[in-house]
């Protein structure tokens, strides 16, 4: 899916369902990620990674959007890890205090090596 500059896939894998969002995550766009986000989340998987390697731009409400994902999960037992490798875009995250709430990780495969660990604990 592709509106405003921002792209949108899913995919289901070892129990855990991977989330990669393209582009310029920013206010006009969030509402359509949001909404495809919440149309394909997988209720009965515990474990989320949202690939962000391509975002290009975040901004408050693109950041937003993983806040309303936890929200809607509503489930302290699920585990979130963003993968994110533009160490500005990290930076927001954690000025934002986001590295609190997720697990931030620099590559997928470190991405799904935390949440096997989370899983085992």
């Amino acid at each position: 899916m592709s509106k405003e500059n921002v792209m949108f896939e899913h995919k289901t894998m070892d129990e855990r369902q991977i989330f990669k969002i393209s582009g310029k995550l920013q206010y006009g766009s969030t509402q359509n990620i949001k909404e495809s986000l919440l149309h394909h989340v997988d209720n009965e998987i515990k474990h989320f990674v949202f690939d962000l390697t391509n975002i290009t731009y975040i901004d408050s409400t693109g950041m937003g959007l993983f806040v309303t994902f936890m929200k809607h999960l509503n489930n302290p037992k699920n585990h979130i890890v963003l993968v994110i490798e533009d160490t500005f875009i990290t930076e927001l995250f954690k000025i934002a205090k986001l590295d609190t709430i997720f697990k931030l990780s620099n590559s997928l495969e470190d991405a799904i090596n935390k949440q096997t660990i989370a899983n085992h604990k």
